[in-house]
């Protein structure tokens, strides 16, 4: 990600919370015309939607320890300017993203079938306002978690691909995409050259964090 500047989505079904972006079973929704129909929004965001996650707290002891290889790996600091460019309709690839700050709240986001099909169907009027209507709640349920997951102050960046996927999705060489590289605390003496030199090379702060009052508290020192 550094020497590239680039993004990564992940597939919902690989998020470290397994209620996140899932709602566990199919569910059912009753039409005057076509009668009962089953959908599978599990199915549907694994197949449809990558997610990105971000924070804006780079100096979080249980973030570091779970997400960097327990202190030992990386911390990029990201341009959201430059993000905000990449929100919006692709037209050429048929995708669209979105950002939103997640929401905590105390028990699972829930979502109903007629988010994704309107109860009015077919007797639809105004399309577009239907379609801003389901959008929004898919991205309401995308970018909602617990309250056990509040410390990780989320951003979320939500990829809706226009073509059914198996992978996760990467999007890189975005130029100036990356702004600083934070250092874990146990970061590797031997790696510190390579990465200073990347970071020289494209004009980067680096910091190194360090862990003080009896391992309760993190912040962060530039070195260069």
């Amino acid at each position: 990600m550094l020497e590239n500047e680039s993004l990564m989505f992940n597939r919902p079904s690989n998020l470290n919370d397994k209620y996140d972006c899932r709602q566990g079973v199919p569910t059912k929704a009753d039409y005057d015309v076509i009668g009962t129909v089953e959908i599978d929004f599990d199915c549907i965001f694994n197949t449809y939607v990558r997610v990105c996650s971000l924070t804006s707290d780079p100096t979080n002891l249980r973030m570091w320890k779970k997400y960097a290889r327990q202190h030992t790996g990386l911390c990029l600091g990201i341009n959201m300017e430059v993000v905000g460019k990449q929100i919006g309709y692709h037209e050429a690839e048929k995708r669209v993203i979105f950002v939103k700050k997640v929401t905590y709240n105390k028990g699972r986001p829930q979502i109903t079938p007629y988010a994704f099909v309107s109860d009015k169907f077919p007797n639809i009027t105004h399309v577009d306002d239907e379609f801003i209507e389901t959008r929004t709640e898919m991205n309401r349920f995308l970018s909602t978690k617990t309250i056990d997951w509040r410390y990780e102050k989320e951003w979320r960046l939500m990829l809706w691909e226009g073509t059914a996927q198996t992978k996760v999705r990467v999007f890189g060489m975005i130029p100036n995409l990356i702004t600083c590289v934070y250092l874990g605390s146990l970061f590797p003496l031997n790696g510190r050259p390579e990465i200073l030199r990347i970071a020289k090379a494209r004009g980067l702060k680096v910091f190194q964090t360090k862990i003080y009052s009896n391992g309760q508290r993190m912040k962060s020192i530039e070195i260069t």
